[in-house]
């Protein structure tokens, strides 16, 4: 820890009488930066560490006074200067009945500031790099220790006093708490803006696609995937495997469009897009099962047929939440059904097919390129 800042020094206590004791002691030896963290409020806290009245109540007077200044002078120009109505032969400026509004803006503005206040001015939140979050001492006082921390910062003081000074209230245990180290995130790196200039003209040929060329999204995701396998199992072979479970997909979602007389609409292609996704998952989730217990000494005959039996619930559960949760936009028939109902007929009729088709014809091909 010697390369590291020194934060703060800290003790622990385990009951309430002994952090009250030590911040009587603390305060009394004339330390100005420390501080008692507790999991609880501890009665008496503010006295033993002759705190002064906080100052968020006149935050809370200022703001409420100005909602109280705000709501009267905006009713009285819009009434009596803008746009000038008598109500009943009463004056335009008639209090009593802007005395509501002007609670109700009041009690908003000074609650809203109160809380922004405390937060933001006297916490000094947020505060994600303060040295004390992830700490061992954070973690016990936020569930059944009590501690005091005195900073370095402070005037007073002197690593061996505090030290001293600590111990002489017999705690618990005694530590220091560091800064956590720097972390610099440059922009200008010429990686960053490399990654940065790729993020963006990816983003944009994707934009110009979804909406202009929308036919091509399919054929371009399915190879975005085939490379995305490829990478992922080593194997061109096991890729065309696992991409072979789209056109088994496609088959019912085309045969579901033609039985409920639906057309390819933009809605039936997004399904489409998300009935593939679900099937690559499902074939990889039966390939890689496969591909670990080949690595544990099974055939590919054994491999295939365990493989297969074990993976048979998780496919048919992906598949049963899913067809399930779609089924009422299928049955729909009312406003906004013509955009649900493509999507669902092609993803549930989809799922029934490829559920089947993965389960018994992907093992097929798997066994049949693996022998080969």
């Amino acid at each position: 820890m010697a390369d590291k800042k020194v934060f703060a020094a800290s003790a622990l206590f385990i009951t309430p009488d002994a952090i009250i004791a030590a911040a009587k002691k603390v305060a009394a030896s004339g330390f100005t930066k420390w501080d008692v963290n507790t999991p609880y409020p501890v009665h008496g806290m503010d006295d033993a560490m002759n705190m002064k009245p906080s100052k968020l109540g006149f935050v809370t007077m200022f703001f409420g006074l100005a909602g109280i200044g705000i709501a009267l002078l905006l009713m009285w120009w819009t009434l009596s200067v803008d746009y000038p109505l008598v109500i009943g032969g009463k004056p335009y400026f008639a209090l009593p009945a802007f005395i509501p509004v002007t609670f109700e803006v009041t009690v908003l503005m000074a609650t809203v500031s109160t809380v922004v206040s405390m937060f933001a001015i006297f916490f000094g939140l947020p505060d994600n790099k303060h040295p004390l979050h992830d700490t061992d001492y954070m973690k016990k006082v936020s569930c059944d220790h009590f501690g005091i921390i005195i900073e370095t910062d402070d005037p007073n003081y002197n690593e061996a006093e505090v030290t001293s000074l600590l111990n002489s209230f017999k705690p618990v245990s005694i530590g220091f708490i560091y800064y956590p180290p720097e972390e610099k995130y440059p922009i200008f790196q010429p990686r960053f803006l490399m990654f940065l200039a790729s993020t963006a003209i990816f983003v944009s040929i994707g934009t110009y696609l979804m909406l202009n060329k929308l036919m091509i999204i399919v054929p371009l995701a399915i190879a975005i995937v085939l490379l995305m396998l490829w990478v992922t199992f080593r194997s061109s072979l096991h890729a065309m495997v696992i991409i072979s479970n789209i056109p088994l997909a496609l088959i019912g979602g085309v045969l579901g469009l033609v039985l409920t007389g639906e057309y390819l609409s933009v809605p039936a292609s997004v399904g489409f897009i998300a009935l593939f996704g679900i099937a690559v998952q499902n074939g990889m989730v039966m390939v890689s099962y496969f591909n670990s217990l080949r690595e544990r000494g099974y055939t590919v005959a054994e491999s295939v047929h365990q493989g297969a039996l074990v993976r048979l619930r998780p496919v048919l559960m992906t598949a049963l939440t899913t067809v399930l949760g779609l089924f009422p936009l299928l049955l729909s028939t009312g406003i906004g059904s013509e955009v649900q109902r493509p999507l669902a007929v092609v993803v549930v009729f989809g799922l029934s097919t490829s559920t089947l088709l993965t389960l018994f014809v992907l093992p097929v091909i798997y066994l049949w390129v693996e022998d080969k």
